[in-house]
């Protein structure tokens, strides 16, 4: 390429520049040079044929015009006309996302919901990157009852959604829609934005115990107090990971499990909270008796099945072993804990082992399996009463004694915690037990925590728990 090829060339470029990023000025020098520097070198340059079309049949005539290729003529004229269109395109989204802005506006001001939600679904196909136009759609669906639009207008709205909005959309899907699983995502959007947002962290907790996820509730807890989104109700659900019971479950389990029949999300939780119930129904006559077995055969009947259609869900297995070992049937805890080798780092296997040996009189590995179960969850107080009872084997009673005291003030807290109707309702009363259990149970840095937040703690029934 000749040399006023190759200036024409770059000055092109720097022409498109221009054009594209409005900074033409400080190019507009260097363009000027290089079209004095052009001109310059064609005065000094041999004249060349005029370009016509005879001109093709010279192959050395056709290469060039005016000293430039032809294509390159071409490519900066399809470059700035499509430069142009551009920004023509955007003047005009522009100017229209401006007007149904206004009209938008107005629509609310006059309370003209449908018109508020067309202009605003417009608005927001125009500008996808902005959150106000999805909101006020949102507004204008719930004004008209419809939730399930309010919820999907939400869930389009873009990453810089403001976050009250985010945990209105998680409540409107729990609650409204009947979708926890919408929900936990919206939560967990949330956290991702703000980790210590205590607000979605324990509405989170709250979900998990509804769906009887004894090893979710853990890990949100736990990571509620690593990131510093932990309230003092955290502690609660972290002690009452395995025997919460909210009262309402029964129906809630229901109700998700009406929407979507064949999900093991809602189908175990169904299942539980019914044996739950039937657990602590007391007959008041032989009539009541017997119906009360009969359901309880039932539900037996329920949650073997599950066991086969869901073999290594740890809750139906944890469930399994519980009612086995109350039975005193060491065989099927046996059978049980031979197909659970996947939940090694679960404590309610260790404390079935436990029961196993203890039971067998292998009093020294019932001891190991109650240390590693311990050492899984401290305040796993049901593996304290198991391992006092393996001390007093043993002959170790002032071992007994310690372990008896723990297991004993966890089993009351139990009791204590599912007394109250919510969790947010708890009297400071438990939490002031619950520091110096945790004390017992050598989580010190526990019942410290617990101790500072109670000082600012009022009991009441917040909206952060969505029921």
């Amino acid at each position: 390429m000749s040399w006023v090829g190759r200036c024409c060339k770059r000055l092109s470029v720097i022409a498109l520049y221009d054009m594209l990023s409005f900074h033409s000025e400080p190019l507009a020098t260097e363009s000027q040079v290089i079209v004095t520097n052009c001109l310059a070198m064609k005065s000094r340059l041999p004249k060349t044929k005029k370009f016509n079309r005879h001109n093709l049949q010279n192959p050395v005539a056709s290469k060039t015009f005016l000293g430039v290729r032809p294509r390159i003529w071409l490519a900066f004229l399809s470059i700035s006309l499509v430069g142009l269109g551009l920004l023509v395109y955007q003047w005009q989204n522009s100017s229209e996302a401006r007007r149904l802005e206004e009209a938008c506006s107005f629509a609310k001001d006059s309370q003209d919901w449908p018109k508020l939600e067309q202009f605003a679904v417009k608005w927001g196909l125009l500008q996808p990157t902005r959150f106000e136009p999805f909101i006020l759609a949102a507004q204008a669906a719930e004004q008209l009852g419809d939730k399930a639009r309010t919820a999907a207008y939400l869930l389009e709205m873009p990453t810089n959604a403001p976050v009250p909005v985010l945990l209105q959309l998680s409540y409107i899907q729990y609650q409204d829609l009947y979708d926890p699983v919408g929900s936990i995502k919206t939560c967990e959007r949330v956290l991702q934005r703000e980790p210590k947002n205590s607000e979605a962290h324990e509405r989170l907790l709250f979900f998990w115990t509804m769906a009887r996820n004894t090893p979710k509730i853990r890990q949100e807890a736990n990571r509620g107090i690593r990131e510093g989104s932990a309230t003092i109700v955290t502690y609660a659900y972290l002690f009452g990971a395995e025997k919460l019971r909210f009262k309402d479950a029964l129906e809630t389990n229901r109700r998700w499990l009406a929407k979507s029949p064949k999900e093991e999300l809602f189908l175990v939780p169904a299942v539980l909270s019914h044996i739950s119930l039937l657990a602590r129904s007391e007959p008041n006559n032989p009539t009541e008796e017997a119906d009360l077995l009969e359901m309880r055969m039932k539900v037996d009947s329920d949650l073997k099945r599950l066991s086969e259609d869901f073999p290594s869900n740890r809750e139906v297995i944890a469930a399994r072993l519980e009612r086995e070992m109350e039975r005193g049937n060491d065989e099927a805890v046996e059978i049980l804990l031979s197909g659970a080798q996947k939940m090694e780092d679960d404590n309610r296997l260790w404390r079935a082992k436990a029961w196993l040996h203890s039971l067998r009189g292998e009093n020294p590995k019932a001891k190991d399996a109650c240390d590693v179960a311990i050492r899984l969850v401290p305040m796993d107080w049901q593996a304290y009463l198991l391992r006092a009872t393996v001390f007093r084997q043993l002959g170790n009673l002032a071992a007994a004694e310690k372990d008896s005291k723990i297991g004993y003030q966890g089993s009351e807290l139990t009791q204590q915690l599912n007394s109250s109707s919510k969790v947010f309702s708890l009297e400071s009363n438990f939490y002031e037990r619950l520091a110096s259990f945790a004390e017992l149970c050598d989580q010190s840095k526990i019942a410290s925590s617990i101790r500072v937040q109670l000082k600012n703690y009022v009991p009441s029934v917040t909206p952060n728990e969505p029921k």
